[in-house]
C-alpha cells in the first residue's frame, strides 16, 4: 500500500468509502467518472461467441487504494489501519479529507 502515491482523495457517494487515487484528475473529470467507466470483459458474451465485447461495471481502477469507511475497516490488517490513520491525520488538520458524499480533493504534490 503506497500511501505516498496518492494525489486525490475521493469519498464514494453511496457507501462513504474513502479512496486514494494515485494520479490527478483531468480538467472536467471527477473520480466518479472513472469509477463508473471501468471496463471488464463480459465473460458471458465471450462464452456465447461475442469476442471483443466489454461491459462497463462500476469499480476502482488499478492502483486505487481503499482507505476504509466511517466506522468500518473491513479486511484491513491493523498495521494498515494504523498507517492510514497516521497518513490522514495531518491532511484532516488541513481540511484536505473529503467528508461528504461524492466530494473529492486534489492533494498538494508533497503530502505527508
Amino acid at each position: 500500500m503506497d500511501l505516498a502515491s496518492i494525489r486525490v482523495l475521493w469519498r464514494r457517494p453511496d457507501s462513504m468509502e474513502l479512496w486514494g487515487i494515485p494520479y490527478p484528475m483531468r480538467p472536467g473529470r471527477s473520480p466518479r467518472d472513472l469509477w463508473e467507466s471501468t471496463w471488464i470483459p463480459d465473460t458471458c458474451k465471450t462464452a456465447a461467441g461475442y469476442l471483443g465485447r466489454f461491459l462497463t461495471v462500476p469499480g476502482p481502477r488499478d492502483g486505487w487504494i481503499w482507505l476504509g469507511c466511517p466506522g468500518w475497516w473491513g479486511h484491513l490488517p491493523e498495521e494498515h489501519q494504523a498507517a492510514i490513520q497516521t497518513y490522514l491525520k495531518p491532511l484532516k488538520a488541513q481540511g484536505l479529507v473529503p467528508g461528504g458524499p461524492g466530494e473529492w480533493v486534489e492533494l498538494p504534490f508533497e503530502t505527508p
